[in-house]
């Protein structure tokens, strides 16, 4: 049997900070993974409980290969978000509540004097994090290589692939 996951997050007014990790045979959490970053512009305005819950939506994106199709528990110290699947309210909450409702997760509190490890990544100073809700990062990769400019060349040669060109040409000259 595996073990569950346990997501420990936290948020300060500058910074968020998530750990994934799982209990030893003894009992004790261990560390698998740290994470966090600092706060844009936009997000350091943003309540307390929308910080905190952008902690917890952000280490779900940042593991997702761990957490998706597997229960595990998120601790938080802020209480209130123990309630974040019933959240009846619109806006970002909302949204968020809606993107992480196809994972099996329950949500703990944990005071915050007991939450150490998370809180101090949560306080870190992180380089300046200058991304908005509606942006997305893509990395660009430079996809032409010569595997691929040969695969082209042998695709080219095979008889369906020819018939397929030739009708897919004249559909085109027929337009």
């Amino acid at each position: 049997m595996t073990k569950q996951f346990i997501l420990t997050t936290d948020a300060s007014g500058d910074a968020i900070g998530y750990i994934l990790g799982q209990k030893d045979d003894m009992g004790k959490e261990r560390v698998i993974y740290y994470g966090g970053r600092s706060l844009s512009k936009f997000e350091a305005k943003w309540s307390i409980s929308e910080l905190e819950c952008l902690a917890v939506i952000a280490g779900i994106r940042a593991f997702n290969v761990y957490l998706s199709n597997t229960k595990f528990t998120v601790i938080t110290d802020h209480k209130a978000l123990t309630a974040l699947k019933d959240i009846k309210s619109t806006g970002r909450l909302a949204r968020w509540s809606l993107e992480i409702q196809g994972y099996n997760y329950d949500i703990v509190h944990r005071p915050g004097k007991k939450n150490c490890n998370a809180d101090a990544l949560s306080r870190r100073v992180y380089p300046e994090n200058t991304t908005t809700d509606d942006e997305c990062q893509i990395p660009s990769i430079q996809a032409v290589t010569k595997q691929n400019e040969e695969l082209t060349e042998r695709q080219g040669s095979r008889f369906y692939v020819k018939t397929c060109k030739c009708g897919m040409q004249s559909l085109s000259s027929s337009s």
